[in-house]
């Protein structure tokens, strides 16, 4: 029977593997792993980034009943962000075991292209239409297919087979990233995705999600149980371009000026706010999952909140015309209700109306960085160049974008998404000014925060807890 702890995390869960129990730390990180015989610690970052991994046997010495520990393995991990760029050997001083090299066409939902193992060989990484991993095809050290594998619908790994023996290495197991691009912890039959570890037999996740109901009702459940349409590089669905956004856009509120900078703003003395540089991480983070949860839950298929026209609601709401100036107008209209919602709840706040408002204005931040993201100069099919950005969430000129799911236009997703996962269906992805519409998302988002967050401040930052002494440290280190 699974147990669970009082924040949602599984204590006691069934695998391929056996019957693990589960010890997790403050931040909810499976630390401690064991089923009697394999014990696993695994240690993690502030970031949330495993980046030590040690799996011990233990074993009785010759019916003494005393009991010998053996290492099974030791790594260490070097990342890029959330990318693994390299596995340590710890055994060994800490010599590179395996190095990572990722597709630089897809700096979030992406996928590794090459594995080298150190003066041993080099493999080329294919991929089926899902990002999962299919094939490991040598490109120097050998030839022939080093590993292939097949998938059921959910994950659990139904072939792994090679055609060649050129190295000592058995690549079907020694590679680590294989469903959906993620790292398969072959002793725990689970697989790891940054956040949470998944059982992919059952299609569940082991902790509950990080953003809570945001996410959705089932706290749980794997992608909307739509494995083979969807993807999640980090156990919180498709959020990393809002996250990252958020971040780069989040203003600078201490008394030093910061030693580093993106170029999008200037400090300034006049920032100065103790009270929002001493619990920063804490603010942020909550903006950051309300920024995420807005593409989940009830706002997730009402399309102006994305900049979005759906099929479905221009049928029902416009008569079955294609009226994209309703959907900017319903746009800018939720954007002011939000705004004066917000003014609302700190106006003689309690301790939920601060929290309340302080997700109002990650929703809106999301609105926001979505205006730069589904904006184009004419609804296309997914392929399309959205154009040239233009406006802005004050002054909104672009058509938004349609979101089709059954393929009638579909300028963003629709059936183009579920044939073809890994294409740019982000008209901001895809546009010649990718990076341009980037640059203003984090400008405009960075204007609006410097003037909403210290009037939310102002009456509610007492009510919010106080980051550490070196969560303030890194701020200054960060921006």
């Amino acid at each position: 029977t699974p147990t669970y702890d009082d924040d949602g995390n599984q204590t006691l869960l069934k695998t391929s593997t056996g019957i693990w129990s589960v010890s997790y730390n403050g931040e909810n990180r499976p630390v401690l792993w064991s089923n009697g015989v394999t014990n696993i610690i695994m240690k993690f970052d502030r970031m949330g980034r495993r980046v030590e991994y040690l799996e011990t046997v233990s074993s009785d010495v010759g019916g003494s009943q005393s009991l010998a520990t053996e290492t099974n393995a030791h790594h260490r991990f070097v990342y890029d962000g959330f990318l693994c760029i390299q596995r340590l050997n710890a055994v060994a001083d800490n010599a590179i075991d395996l190095i990572f090299a990722w597709d630089p066409a897809e700096p979030v939902a992406t996928r590794p292209l090459m594995i080298e193992k150190p003066g041993v060989c080099k493999l080329h990484v294919t991929h089926d239409g899902n990002k999962n991993v299919s094939e490991l095809v040598f490109f120097s050290g050998g030839s022939g297919v080093a590993a292939h594998y097949e998938y059921a619908p959910f994950g659990a790994l139904t072939a792994s087979t090679r055609n060649s023996t050129s190295t000592a290495y058995d690549f079907r197991t020694y590679n680590p990233f294989r469903f959906s691009s993620e790292v398969e912890d072959d002793a725990l039959g689970l697989v790891y995705y940054n956040y949470r570890h998944y059982e992919p037999v059952s299609g569940r996740w082991i902790a509950r999600d990080p953003i809570e109901e945001l996410g959705g009702a089932d706290l749980y459940g794997f992608v909307r149980s739509m494995a083979a349409n969807y993807v999640d590089i980090l156990g919180l669905w498709l959020g990393g371009a809002h996250r990252e956004l958020t971040d780069a856009a989040y203003p600078y509120f201490g008394p030093i000026v910061p030693l580093a900078g993106d170029g999008i703003w200037t400090w300034t003395l006049d920032n100065y706010n103790p009270c929002l540089y001493d619990k920063q991480d804490s603010i942020l983070r909550e903006l950051k999952d309300a920024n995420v949860g807005t593409d989940h839950g009830e706002t997730a298929d009402v399309q102006y909140y994305h900049y979005c026209t759906g099929l479905k609601q221009v049928n029902e709401d416009f008569k079955g015309t294609w009226d994209y100036n309703g959907y900017r107008d319903e746009y800018t209209k939720k954007l002011k209700e939000l705004l004066e919602e917000f003014n609302r709840l700190i106006d003689k706040p309690n301790k939920a109306d601060c929290k309340e408002a302080l997700r109002l204005l990650g929703k809106l931040t999301h609105m926001w960085q979505d205006y730069y993201g589904h904006g184009v100069e004419s609804d296309s099919w997914a392929g399309g160049d959205p154009g040239a950005i233009a406006g802005s969430p004050d002054n909104p000129v672009m058509t938004p974008v349609s979101f089709g799911w059954y393929g009638f236009r579909g300028g963003h997703g629709g059936l183009f998404r579920a044939i073809y996962p890994l294409t740019n269906v982000e008209p901001g992805d895809r546009a010649g000014d990718s990076e341009e519409r980037k640059r203003q998302a984090k400008v405009f988002v960075h204007g609006k925060l410097l003037v909403l967050l210290p009037k939310w401040a102002k009456p509610c930052c007492c009510e919010w807890e106080r980051d550490k002494w070196w969560q303030r440290w890194w701020q200054r280190l960060s921006h």
